[in-house]
């Protein structure tokens, strides 16, 4: 999982972590669940700079979706890319013993 989180003054109102969901599952079920346990759904840019309508279909390195949870936190919802491969990932963390391991 990959968290990060967004803060510009003036432009966003809420902090937020960005996260990476699973990947095996259609982002239509992971909104579902969370709107299940009473979160809802942010498509208004006044709220969320990157708030836009659900299209699970779009192959990019943006978030997907915001929601907000019941404590009122905004989430922001990211698939990583179908292009992504997981052999890049291995190939790219092999370093020496003493280095430290790093992922790019």
């Amino acid at each position: 999982m990959n968290l990060f989180t967004h803060w510009a003054p003036g432009i966003l109102n809420k902090i937020g972590p960005f996260m990476e969901i699973d990947m095996e599952r259609p982002l239509e079920e992971t909104i579902e669940k969370i709107l299940g346990h009473g979160g809802k759904l942010i498509l208004d840019k006044s709220k969320a700079v990157v708030a836009k309508p659900l299209d699970d279909s779009k192959q990019s390195w943006e978030p997907h979706a915001v929601i907000e949870d019941p404590a009122g936190n905004y989430l922001y919802l990211w698939k990583c890319p179908s292009s992504r491969t997981w052999d890049e990932l291995k190939r790219n963390t092999t370093r020496k013993k003493a280095e430290a391991v790093i992922c790019t």
